[in-house]
């Protein structure tokens, strides 16, 4: 090797980075961990995203969410040209729709179908036939015959052949052969068919020719409504008939392609669609209609509160990797502060010695990290924004930039301190003040724009995700500013006790404590982190329990058209019950508030139903001068002369109309006991409602099993548990996944935070052992000298658990001002801050024990430097 090649440029710095390359291959390990998992974040969140997108579009059913219209078939001369065009129009409907709606949308399938007529049963029966006639291109893919054979085509002559389903033939008797007089030509059954309808969408959309529906009224015949299957090339001769039926097509959405980067395009996409009806031809119109954009625009809401409040959570350890950059990088020059400070005593300039330091933080944060993101990218495929691209790139970029900012050529010939504040000059009231600063401003935009809000109008708002990080700075700057007078007069109490311990102890922790601001940041967001995530996760979980009960009115619910005296007493006495009351509702009652009104009247034992709910109160019974009413809705309403079906009536409160499970807008609830015989009879048929309430310790769900098999004698009789609905809601990805990120939050936070004290215990290693060398000479024990070790990370863990624990529980309270969490749980109110004692303080003793492992971990790793070897005489 030349002399020139050992002496140039490239030469010199190549010598240069190859000594101690241990350190800088550390701090390339962590940040290429550090970038691969600020590059999975995103992307995990983003599929996150998509998984509760397609999750409730799967979970709505295909009457709501599919792409459906109802319209006017038109004709043409021909059957044959007729739909042939009318097939045509309808699929170039979905040609013509944008991406990305076009690629959701499916294949259409249509039909045509008269008008209903009633047709006389050749078998005496007791109940009424109203049919219909369907006209099916691809009817003999959907229709299988299991009697019979498929119709021909009616031209006109003789009986028009028709193919009917098992069901209605079942419901009604029919037999192939049958014929059924009808105009314009009498019906004859050449086939009974079985649908096949694999996913169900056809019996949805087709309406009655899957299954029949059955209308009954008291004092009529039951009443039939059924559609049958004929020839499509009868559309010519059926001309008339179908000019006064309609016409139904559907194209079914494929939830499984949804991506939720689209949620905002395709909802005005899919508005557009209901605003313009769709031209068939020769005169034909259909309408369509969708609610994918409202299905999509509730679960954006949910998503985006998930994203909102993850984002708040994490953003604190910002500040914690920061710190551990910091540390990392200034471990990396130490090891080059010889070096630095012989080239600027031998001429090299401060942007010289910067630009060196900041090209060795590019050579080893830039290969790594691209590697990480190379590697996440491949392996975790997702559609990101900018911010999630971005925010890799400016993690890995940050070392560089620590690089350049820590290193200081005015320092470079004094002795290693830990990276902290200096607790001298200009800079730190400045610094300080701005913290604070950005603090307040962050906490009020927070707290008046929302994170949600901000974010919808100007996209990721650093300053307002930011809040969580710039208080716990702001917090820990006013803490380092009180932090050494506690410490100062324990000092003075110390002075009169024997031993030097504790004097020497509490002198270092004052005048060179070795955690210094960096470290002290990162122990204070580590424990807020912890307790913040421990609190969220409780306020999540008992948010959808109150939600859930509140959808179901108790802790179980049982609906039916009317229960029997007996059913009641019935399930009182069921294992589990603790009490449980009969609710009749009844529709379309007149109430006089001013105005006359229709409501629904909820008629029971209020004393039973405030044992149930004793949100309720019990209303009085007979003897008053007026009805006393419970009034539910969401008006504001301030009623004195009350009339319930001309009855004098006044109401003793009024509540949110959400009270109660299932009713109307507007409803009055009235005790049983109180309300005069043959009043409020309403005009529609009443139903019931059989609300149950648990015993502690039981499973809602076993009762109401139970409770279904005492009432077991009404086959209309529908059972809804919290349990069942609570587990309903937690199938939810973001349900699911939210609790265990918020767990892994505070894991990553404890992660660091070991990572922290490792690293500033590490740093501060050279100057403790030479002040442990000089007490060893002075004839300090070992025990004395674990003891003034101790002293080092006792004080400023103390008060790192006391303020981050504080400011943890403080956080959610100010988070759940600013983010609304009932698009994510539901409810009628936003849910508060639940502290559980318990997980509270389990995650304080996993912080507390996590640093004193660091701590140990730092000292065993330091005593390969001897005290001894590290005094000099002389340095001093």
């Amino acid at each position: 090797m030349s002399r020139r090649s050992l002496l140039g440029d490239a030469g010199l710095l190549r010598r240069h980075y190859s000594a101690g390359w241990r350190a800088s291959l550390l701090v390339a390990l962590l940040v290429g961990v550090t970038v691969a998992g600020v590059a999975l974040a995103p992307r995990a969140l983003a599929r996150l995203g998509d998984r509760e997108l397609r999750h409730a579009l799967m979970t709505t059913s295909a009457t709501e969410l599919d792409l459906a219209g109802i319209g006017q078939l038109g004709y043409a001369d021909t059957a044959a040209q007729q739909n042939v065009a009318t097939d045509v129009a309808i699929r170039n409907v979905r040609l013509g729709l944008p991406e990305p709606l076009r690629d959701l949308v499916g294949q259409p399938h249509w039909l045509a179908r008269t008008s209903a007529s009633t047709v006389t049963l050749p078998r005496e029966q007791q109940l009424t036939l109203d049919l219909r006639l369907a006209i099916d291109l691809a009817w003999d893919q959907v229709a299988r015959p299991v009697e019979g054979r498929l119709p021909d085509a009616y031209d006109g002559r003789g009986p028009i052949e028709v193919a009917v389903s098992r069901a209605l033939a079942e419901r009604v008797h029919l037999r192939v052969g049958d014929r059924l007089p009808n105009d314009p030509a009498p019906l004859l059954v050449t086939a009974i068919v079985e649908i096949d309808d694999p996913d169900g969408s056809y019996a949805v959309h087709s309406g009655d020719l899957v299954a029949p529906t059955v209308q009954e009224a008291p004092d009529t015949l039951p009443t039939v409504l059924g559609t049958a299957l004929v020839h499509p090339d009868s559309a010519s001769a059926l001309r008339e008939p179908m000019a006064g039926g309609s016409i139904v097509a559907w194209f079914p959405i494929d939830a499984s392609r949804v991506r939720y980067a689209d949620a905002d395009t395709l909802q005005p996409q899919a508005r557009r669609l209901a605003s313009t009806p769709v031209e068939l031809p020769n005169g034909g119109r259909l309408s369509l209609r969708t609610g994918l954009a409202d299905v999509v625009e509730r679960t954006s809401d949910r998503i985006a509160s998930t994203y909102a409040l993850l984002a708040l959570a994490l953003s604190g350890l910002a500040g914690v990797l920061v710190a551990v950059f910091a540390l990392g990088v200034q471990t990396v020059l130490d090891r080059r502060r010889p070096a630095l400070a012989l080239a600027s005593a031998r001429g090299a300039g401060r942007m010289q010695v910067r630009a060196v330091m900041v090209l060795e933080g590019l050579l080893i944060a830039v290969p790594v990290s691209a590697l990480a993101i190379l590697v996440v990218s491949t392996l975790v495929p997702a559609t990101l924004g900018p911010v999630g691209r971005a925010l890799p790139v400016l993690t890995a970029l940050l070392v560089p930039l620590l690089f350049g900012v820590l290193t200081n050529p005015r320092t470079l010939h004094q002795p290693r301190r830990d990276l902290r504040v200096a607790t001298h000059g200009r800079g730190r009231p400045v610094l300080e003040i701005a913290v604070v600063a950005l603090a307040a401003l962050s906490l009020l935009s927070l707290v008046r724009r929302g994170v949600v809000e901000s974010s919808r109008a100007v996209g990721i708002d650093p300053l307002v995700v930011a809040a969580p990080a710039l208080l716990t700075a702001a917090v820990c700057v006013l803490v380092l500013r009180v932090f050494p007078w506690p410490l100062l007069l324990l000092q003075r109490r110390l002075r009169s006790r024997r031993g030097p311990v504790a004097v020497l102890g509490a002198a270092r922790a004052v005048r060179s404590p070795a955690l210094g601001f960096a470290a002290a940041l990162a122990l204070v967001v580590g424990l807020s982190v912890v307790t913040f995530s421990a609190v969220m996760a409780t306020t999540i979980r008992s948010g959808l329990e109150h939600s859930v009960r509140e959808g179901v009115g108790a802790d179980v619910r049982l609906s039916a058209a009317r229960f029997d005296d007996g059913d009641l007493a019935a399930v009182r006495r069921l294992a589990g019950v603790d009490a449980a009351a009969l609710l009749t509702v009844r529709s379309g009652v007149e109430l006089d508030l001013g105005r006359t009104a229709r409501v629904e009247v909820v008629v029971t034992d209020t004393a039973a139903l405030h044992d149930v709910r004793p949100d309720l109160p019990v209303l009085a019974g007979r003897g008053q001068d007026a009805l006393p009413l419970l009034l539910g809705t969401d008006r504001a309403e301030e009623p004195e002369d009350v009339l319930l079906d001309q009855v004098p009536a006044v109401v003793t409160s009024v509540v949110g109309r959400d009270l109660l499970p299932g009713l109307d807008r507007r409803w009055v609830l009235v005790d049983q006991s109180a309300l005069p015989t043959g009043a409020a009879e309403g005009d529609g048929e009443p139903r019931e409602l059989l609300l149950v309430r648990v015993q502690d310790g039981a499973a809602a769900d076993e009762v109401a099993g139970l409770a279904a098999a005492a009432v077991g004698g009404h086959p209309d009789v529908e059972v809804v548990d919290v349990d069942e609905e609570l587990a309903a809601v937690s199938s939810s990805p973001v349900v699911g996944g939210l609790r265990p990120a918020l767990l892994v939050s505070a894991l990553v936070a404890l992660v660091l935070t070991m990572l922290t004290v490792v690293l500033a215990s590490l740093a501060a290693a050279r100057s403790r052992h030479q002040m442990l060398g000089v007490l060893r000479i002075l004839g300090m024990s070992r025990r004395q000298l674990r003891g003034v070790v101790a002293w080092e990370l006792g004080p400023i863990a103390v008060t790192a658990v006391l303020v981050g624990t504080v400011f943890g529980l403080l956080l959610p309270r100010v988070i759940t001002r600013a983010l609304d969490l009932r698009p994510f749980v539901g409810g009628r109110t936003p849910p508060q801050p639940v502290v559980e004692p318990l997980l509270v303080l389990a995650g304080v003793a996993a912080f507390v024990g996590v640093v004193v492992v660091a701590g140990l971990v730092a000292v065993a790793v330091g005593r390969r430097l001897a005290p001894a070897e590290t005094v000099k005489m002389g340095e001093r």
